[in-house]
């Protein structure tokens, strides 16, 4: 047949007996066809599983990979402080739980953070508010944290991140640095600084540790004692010339009254001179416990401010009657300027009438003939009253001081004229008491104007 078959035979049997043969041949060409066909459905088969594994493989990276995405960009914003965006991630598998994880663990890091951060702002508003300077200095020396004191204490705008002998240029303070520093306790020190003024400075260092026994730097506070070292040496000044404004009188009548006793009493020409002298320290004694008593009462608020509304023309015409006879005694000329147009006030009458008698007695204690001038006028939007003398007037470095108790700036001539040394003080805290401001102009030789605005 020229061509392969393939052969089966079965034997026949019947009724126990065998009675022959049944063969069957198939062309192989058939079956090759066949098995052909099948192999060929079994590799389209497995192309396409293989074909459907790699698109759902495809398609499940890709799902995956967008859900990595998605996780490492919120875990990015989450990096940079960004909480308000939530993952949601939906029908997700274990993306889905993660995702949940994720919020869940956002959420507890936002709570932290606001938490510290809170409690940063909480301990710089406090820090910044303290009064007193303060300088966080770590174990190198630099400055790590200030506050607005320090700034305002230094005069430096920039401190932060700056060595502090920059800043605090003391050797007493690099010498408490180092006592800190190797004695691991707080220490105190007095510092006086000469620039731009004079300032003096209680500073306190504390060593601080971030761990136990391992020194991360130091605490250090300035407190400024300027003011009260000037005020102690106020009253140091204060009782010191109390003491010898009343011993003086005092001193005089106790020698003139011993005198008198020891029988002067009885020399009619030496008694009255005597007596008058008496007198005349009696006088200013008394006129010192006055003074000394209107001040006191207007620190205390004793003697109160009682305001109404008057013309302050009339009372320097009365200030000037009344200091008349005074002025022409040294030849001064007192006259009157009024150059702010309307000349209405509204202030205590009396206490603006002594303002003026004390300013026109000063004014004619230290000037020898000419003229004072005393008036209204105008600067700029400002109203004052003022008087004005050609004495001798006051060199620049006293100015500061003009106003404090018992200053003067020729104690001898100020005693020797009668002067306890208050007037100008009782005038200062008669205008503060108002509410005015006062500015006193003067020049060595050419004269004084003390201006009250009001």
């Amino acid at each position: 047949l020229q061509y392969d078959l393939l052969y089966s035979a079965r034997k026949i049997e019947q009724d126990g007996k065998h009675i022959g043969f049944i063969r069957l041949a198939v062309p192989l060409t058939r079956i090759n066809e066949s098995i052909n066909s099948l192999r060929l459905k079994i590799n389209l088969a497995v192309v396409l599983v293989f074909l459907l594994f790699g698109v759902i493989l495809i398609w499940q990276t890709e799902r995956i990979r967008k859900y990595v995405i998605k996780v490492a960009d919120y875990a990015g914003a989450l990096s940079r402080g960004l909480f308000d965006n939530k993952l949601y991630l939906v029908r997700a598998g274990e993306f889905t739980e993660l995702a949940k994880d994720l919020n869940r663990m956002a959420a507890e890091l936002e709570y932290s953070i606001k938490t510290k951060e809170e409690e940063t702002n909480r301990l710089n508003v406090i820090i910044k508010s303290i009064p007193d300077a303060l300088l966080l200095i770590n174990v190198h020396g630099v400055i790590e944290l200030s506050n607005k004191a320090s700034i305002d204490l230094f005069g430096q705008e920039q401190i932060e991140g700056r060595p502090f002998i920059e800043i605090v240029r003391s050797p007493a303070f690099l010498t408490l640095i180092d006592d800190v520093r190797q004695n691991r306790i707080p220490g105190s020190a007095e510092l006086v600084f000469d620039f731009p003024a004079e300032k003096y400075i209680s500073v306190r260092v504390s060593p601080l540790y971030y761990r136990v026994g391992e020194l991360a730097g130091f605490v250090a506070i300035f407190h400024d004692t300027t003011q009260m070292k000037k005020l102690e040496q106020m009253r140091k000044d204060f009782v010191a010339n109390v003491s010898h404004e009343i011993r003086t009188p005092i001193t005089a009548i106790k020698g003139f009254a011993e005198t008198l006793i020891d029988g002067a009493l009885y020399d009619k020409e030496n008694a009255e001179k005597f007596l008058t002298t008496i007198i005349s320290h009696s006088e200013r004694l008394n006129r010192l416990v006055e003074d000394l008593l209107t001040i006191s009462k207007l620190e205390l608020g004793v003697i109160s401010i009682s305001k109404s509304g008057f013309d302050i023309e009339s009372v320097i015409d009365e200030a000037i009657h009344t200091s008349a006879v005074q002025a022409a005694e040294k030849e001064i000329d007192i006259k009157k300027s009024l150059k702010a147009g309307d000349t209405r006030i509204n202030a205590d009458r009396d206490r603006v009438e002594q303002i003026l008698l004390n300013l026109i007695e000063n004014a004619l204690k230290f000037s020898d003939k000419g003229e004072i001038e005393v008036g209204v006028d105008r600067d700029d939007e400002k109203k004052y009253f003022y008087v004005k003398d050609l004495g001798a007037g006051v060199p620049q470095k006293y100015l500061p001081r003009l106003g404090e108790r018992f200053f003067r700036v020729d104690p001898s001539r100020s005693r020797e004229l009668g002067g306890t040394g208050l007037g100008l003080a009782i005038v200062k805290h008669i205008v503060r008491a108002h509410g005015w401001e006062m500015e006193i102009e003067s020049e060595e030789g050419k004269g004084t104007v003390v201006k009250i605005f009001y």
